[in-house]
């Protein structure tokens, strides 16, 4: 006969609705007959994990505040020195001199890009120099300025002398003098004085009109750098027009090569033309006209839509191809820069016109393209 387990009395036996209390949370668990089990479940919970985290952060002490660094007495700031205020007319030490590592042996003269450096002022009240700062530039217009001066202080003295009659003749003298207030010097002043030295032409006609001296290039580079500096002129406005400038005078004999030597600089003083002859016995010496390519017979049409531009995505021709206003070049690698007797270009620019495809590009230009010519060889 099976045993029969008769319930005990007098014990309590868990329910439904058996509460626990949490002393962590303070709150009253229902654990219903799952009893310990449950409880282990609410204590495993974000929510009592979170009761536990904040519970273990308020027995922590908190740190030691920092110390606040004790602000000096007046009797400290007595014997602090006292700091100069950043104005235009601080008194500061005179600044070394100028390196002279672009200047030629046994010249005393600073490089003439120099010219905006601050320059010392004697105050009337004292023997301490004052320095007038000028204005600050940022590094790609410095480096501008800097080659413009540098090529300009290397231009050979096969270069002329400017005068007053030639086109940089209208860069001699101040901007400012020439813009009223309010007046933008962009468009005011600086975009019509490069137009009236070719604003569109490629170096090798720039190169024809180049001049040193006041009337002449260091004339130009005082007035850029004074539109620059002063009148607030961008860099990017001016960075292409002055590449071409540059490379004209690298064409006239004109280096930026620090290595190199300087033996030009600086540019020898402006005399007329008569006083020259009247004390010099030796003739002056003919200005050097250079190559600047062999011209295409184009006719009337326009140089940017007369030329196949195309050609040069796979071919590898012998030339380079200079365009102006109206008129095309060829310049040949070879180019030697000098022109024989009576010609318009070196041998080595005119002997591109008996290369065959300069011929066909002639061809087409006077009869029109092939039905089947592909898309390089076309003009726009």
């Amino acid at each position: 006969m099976p045993r029969v387990h008769k319930k005990k009395l007098n014990t309590d036996a868990p329910d439904a609705n058996t509460t626990r209390h949490c002393e962590i949370c303070d709150l009253a668990v229902n654990v219903g007959t799952g009893g310990d089990q449950n409880f282990a479940s609410h204590e495993s919970s974000k929510a009592h994990q979170k009761q536990v985290n904040a519970a273990v952060l308020k027995t922590q002490e908190p740190e030691e505040p920092l110390k606040k660094k004790l602000r000096p007495t007046k009797m400290l700031d007595f014997f602090r020195k006292k700091s100069l205020s950043p104005t235009a007319t601080s008194r500061l030490p005179v600044p070394p001199p100028l390196s002279n590592s672009l200047l030629p042996a046994g010249s005393t003269s600073p490089a003439l890009y120099s010219v905006y450096l601050p320059l010392p002022h004697v105050d009337d009240g004292g023997d301490t120099p004052v320095i007038i700062n000028k204005p600050v530039l940022d590094a790609t217009a410095e480096a501008m300025l800097r080659q413009l001066w540098l090529l300009t202080s290397r231009l050979p003295t096969t270069v002329p002398i400017g005068t007053s009659e030639d086109k940089f003749a209208c860069f001699h003298g101040d901007p400012c003098e020439g813009l009223r207030p309010g007046e933008d010097a962009w468009e005011t002043l600086v975009h019509p004085a490069l137009v009236l030295i070719g604003y569109n032409k490629q170096s090798p006609l720039i190169a024809q009109d180049i001049r040193r001296g006041k009337w002449g290039m260091d004339g130009f580079c005082q007035w850029i750098e004074v539109c620059v500096r002063e009148l607030k002129v961008s860099a990017s406005l001016l960075e292409m027009k002055l590449d071409r400038l540059c490379d004209a005078m690298r064409l006239l004999g004109a280096y930026d090569d620090s290595d190199a030597p300087i033996t030009t600089t600086p540019t020898p003083p402006f005399y007329e033309v008569q006083a020259r002859v009247a004390l010099s016995p030796k003739p002056c010496t003919p200005p050097v006209i250079l190559c600047h390519g062999s011209r295409l017979d184009i006719g009337d049409r326009s140089p940017w839509m007369s030329y196949p531009f195309g050609i040069h995505v796979n071919l590898t021709l012998p030339w380079k191809v200079n365009a102006s206003e109206d008129d095309l070049f060829l310049v040949s690698p070879q180019c030697t820069g000098d022109l024989p007797d009576g010609a318009d270009s070196c041998r080595k620019c005119a002997a591109l016109q008996t290369h065959s495809v300069v011929k066909g590009i002639l061809d087409r230009l006077d009869a029109g393209p092939h039905e089947n010519i592909t898309w390089n060889y076309l003009t726009i």
